[in-house]
């Protein structure tokens, strides 16, 4: 039994481990819950990023199709236009 438990007793060695993983300071579970703390930090602020990125490619194209349309308008103006003028040379002659 001493083999396998040792002279110290399981009870002993896992109070010795819970007390090591859950120190204050250095416990690997504020470790661990700092680094993750950091890390969603850190994935927030891109996402912050990301987000504001995208709003202004999407401002940027609602802007860019705008001027689109109103070109495509203009164009169709002259061709309405063009046709009228033609129309009216073809009666003419």
């Amino acid at each position: 039994m001493r083999a396998l438990f040792g002279t110290t007793g399981i009870a002993s060695e896992m109070v010795t481990a819970s007390t090591a993983a859950s120190r204050a300071v250095d416990g690997t579970i504020p470790t661990a819950i700092s680094s993750i703390t950091s890390s969603s930090t850190r994935l927030t602020k891109r996402l912050a990023d990301l987000q504001s990125r995208v709003e202004e490619r999407r401002e940027s194209l609602i802007a860019r199709f705008t001027a689109m349309e109103q070109a495509i308008g203009r164009l169709q103006a002259q061709g309405n236009s063009l046709s009228s003028s033609v129309a009216g040379l073809s009666r003419s002659s």
